[in-house]
């Protein structure tokens, strides 16, 4: 028979440690709850709007940009007619004093352009990745079972980060196809550069394993902690 202790004593061994603040981790989920029922807008909505039609031509805007804000996130989930409908209930509550059509909604979202709260100091550590989002909700069983006549693309979004703060620096949306991950990123080194920062070092996955983004990194001294492909031929680059 094994020896009980000397296996116990293995898979203790085997064991990972796992050091997430779970306290804080909890903290931080609970917090994201909150972003969406944020009725802070409630308190400045009048002086905001004034604010924000002072040197405006034409139609004032009805709506301020913190609510317009909260109907963004809870458009993750829910489409605009179904907005409109939270808009009538809160209303209905007197927690804003008239509602928004979907219209007015759709058109405040698409020209929504969010702001990216910037380091302050210029020398940075930073990590890319891009992930890949169906533009369309046919499941794949009913694709699977009868097919489609043409290969569905997928909308890409890219994404560069400060290592430090784990903030976003920048961010890019394509269609598959018309660009590519590594030059999206490509250019947001560049942007970054000649926005006065300098990266000292730059994280990605096996994406980025290539002669033109080593080019550039070596061009401006940053340091590469990227994952080389299992391909990739010893003293190619």
């Amino acid at each position: 028979m094994p020896n009980n202790t000397l296996q116990i004593a293995h898979d203790i061994n085997d064991i990972k440690v796992n050091k997430r603040n779970w306290s804080s981790y909890n903290e931080e989920l609970v917090v994201r709850g909150e972003l969406y029922f944020d009725f802070d807008y409630r308190s400045k909505w009048d002086d905001e709007l004034k604010q924000m039609n002072n040197s405006k031509v034409g139609v004032p805007y009805k709506f301020p940009e913190s609510f317009i804000k909260l109907m963004a996130i809870l458009h993750q989930y829910i489409d605009y007619r179904g907005l409109e409908g939270i808009a009538r209930k809160l209303a209905d509550y007197e927690l804003i004093p008239y509602f928004s059509d979907y219209t007015t909604l759709w058109r405040r979202i698409h020209d929504f352009k969010p702001e990216l709260d910037r380091p302050e100091y210029k020398e940075i550590e930073i990590a890319s990745d891009g992930t890949g989002l169906k533009t369309t909700n046919a499941g794949t069983y009913r694709l699977d079972k009868y097919g489609t006549r043409k290969k569905n693309k997928y909308i890409v979004v890219v994404i560069t980060s400060d290592v430090r703060t784990k903030k976003l620096l920048k961010m890019d949306v394509y269609i598959q196809g018309e660009n590519t991950e590594t030059k999206v990123v490509e250019n947001h080194i560049m942007d970054l550069k000649k926005e006065g920062y300098i990266i000292s070092k730059f994280y990605g996955d096996g994406t980025y394993d290539n002669y033109n983004m080593f080019n550039i990194l070596g061009e401006i001294g940053a340091d590469k902690a990227i994952k080389i492909r299992k391909k990739c031929v010893n003293g190619s680059l």
